[in-house]
């Protein structure tokens, strides 16, 4: 027996660690992401649950933590799946209603707290998002319900005198985000939100309401001291107002402007002119905002169509008296970005750096007539501009020159910032100019973003 042999070492096994793994399973959610994205993601979170056991675990943990629903049928069939497993409430933390039916006799929406009610202990994002037929929607889904005849087509959305009792069950809710949805009425727009307490975040995107009606009770002033009441929302930190009327924004402002410390909205607003023509209005009044620490505007494409909308923007930001001390005014199209060509956004910021600018000289101006011990921070003068851009490395500068020449008060002040960053998806992608040599588009063409 030769025993000088060698013995060769066995080849070593090529593994992975869970924990990497887990990592990577862990990235196909985020709650920044596009509903297209979302889909992918849930597919690819499918097919994860197929490799082996402990993939299995964690793909259906992330598959459970963020639920989508679209139809009746989906409702009841995780209805069911849930009941089967009851450990499994706890690990739905975000549900979505979406769905092209949800202004019919079977939307989801009605059924939700029905089912629901009481039964996920952790639930702490809730979203309804209603889909249309065209061509911008086109990539969701067709569900059988949507083009069922037993499906009656209704002008807003059907729900029960009881929903909100119902949708009060559900006290960990912290985000609620609504978006294409058409209510009877403002008041029961707001009971919806009033049946919440619990909400820091409220994005209202589209959302409207066949009447307006009388301010409900529970937003107006307290009948003994005449003051606001903070039962409205009395947690909320985040108000989002896109593409609605400026009538809602006005009195959820009035509400929850005296606690509310960061306000997002578009700007104009649909019916901006209309309350300008015909009620002579000065626009949204942030004169209750007292608490307000961060306003950001997002600026629309029909922003430079008419030079009244700098008019309502000045007097809006006018409203805006005695700011917090650093109080910050923002400016950003974010996912919107699509929608807009380099230079014409580059104008817009122009006409925007205008209206802060004069801004700016106003509250220097009352500082100067209102404080003369020289400390001048309480009326504003240490307030911040903040423009959020999304663009190529290689564009970096470009905008940055345009941005200090549309706010150069601001800019000499040293309160100027740029936050910049690298489109994530095509929606963060400019439109294409005319001159536009930029050959760094790794997204294609984005001439089929959607709003």
């Amino acid at each position: 027996m030769n025993t000088d042999m060698a013995t060769t070492a066995p080849p070593l096994a090529r593994h992975i660690p869970m924990e990497v793994c887990e990592n990577f399973i862990d990235m196909l959610y985020s709650p920044y992401r596009d509903f297209s994205d979302e889909l992918e993601n849930f597919a690819a979170l499918r097919s994860c649950a197929l490799v082996c056991r402990d993939w299995c675990i964690r793909a259906q943990r992330m598959l459970f933590y963020a639920v989508h629903l679209n139809d009746a049928a989906s409702l009841y069939r995780f209805a069911a799946v849930l009941q089967a497993g009851p450990h499994l409430y706890a690990c739905v933390h975000e549900v979505t209603l979406i769905s092209r039916s949800l202004h019919t006799t079977a939307s989801v929406l009605t059924l939700f707290p029905a089912v629901f009610a009481g039964k996920l202990p952790n639930l702490q994002r809730f979203r309804v998002w209603r889909m249309s037929d065209s061509e911008s929607d086109a990539w969701f889904p067709a569900t059988p319900e949507s083009g069922s005849a037993k499906a009656k087509a209704l002008p807003h959305a059907p729900l029960h005198p009881h929903f909100p009792v119902l949708i009060a069950s559900f006290t960990t809710i912290s985000t609620l985000q609504l978006a294409y949805i058409m209510f009877r009425s403002f008041g029961e727009f707001a009971r919806v939100v009033y049946s919440l307490p619990t909400v820091e975040t409220l994005m209202c995107h589209s959302v409207a309401w066949t009447t307006l009606g009388p301010l409900p009770a529970f937003m107006g002033t307290n009948g003994y001291s005449g003051r606001r009441t903070s039962r409205f929302a009395p947690n909320l930190r985040l108000l989002k107002y896109f593409a609605s009327s400026i009538y809602g924004i006005q009195r959820l402002i009035s509400a929850c402007g005296p606690h509310l410390p960061r306000l997002w909205i578009s700007f104009p607003l649909p019916d901006s002119l209309t309350e300008l023509e015909n009620n002579k209005g000065e626009g949204l009044d942030l004169s209750s905002c007292s608490a307000l620490q961060k306003f950001t505007v997002r600026p629309t494409a029909e922003f430079s169509t008419d030079e009244r909308f700098g008019y309502l923007l000045s007097t809006m930001l006018s409203s805006w008296k005695n700011p917090q001390p650093h109080a910050q005014l923002a400016f950003g199209v974010w996912y919107q970005t699509c929608h807009f060509t380099r230079q014409g956004y580059a104008d817009i910021l122009n006409a925007l750096g205008t209206t802060a600018d004069g801004w700016l000289e106003d509250m220097q101006k009352a500082s100067d007539t209102t404080d003369v011990s020289g400390d001048t921070s309480a009326n504003g003068s240490e307030c911040q501009v903040f423009v959020r851009i999304y663009d190529w490395e290689s564009r970096r500068e470009w905008w940055w020159g345009h941005i200090t020449a549309s706010f150069p008060t601001w800019a000499k002040l040293g309160r100027l910032e740029l936050g910049y960053s690298m489109p994530s998806t095509p929606r963060y992608q400019w439109k294409p100019d005319d001159d536009d040599d930029d050959d760094e588009q790794p997204y294609g063409t984005v001439a089929s973003c959607s709003s």
